[in-house]
């Protein structure tokens, strides 16, 4: 971050705090124990209820349509 913002003075010390205050919403109860960026079927079912809800999805949609853990299995 410092290295691509050379002119915007960022302390190292608060990012490093910025980061450390993150790691506690990495994890949801169903992805807890995965590796970072692994995501749970149930976590999208959720999102996509809750989207299809407010009008920004359609019904019908495929949960498997929307994220893959391929990348980091």
């Amino acid at each position: 971050m410092i290295a691509e913002r050379p002119d915007a003075r960022l302390d190292p010390g608060i990012l490093l705090s910025q980061i450390k205050l993150t790691l506690d919403y990495f994890d949801t109860p169903a992805t807890q124990g995965k590796p970072i960026g692994w995501q749970a079927k149930e976590d999208w079912e959720a999102a996509l209820k809750s989207m299809e809800a407010a009008g920004v999805v359609s019904p019908g949609w495929n949960v498997a349509d929307y994220y893959t853990n391929a990348l980091v299995e």
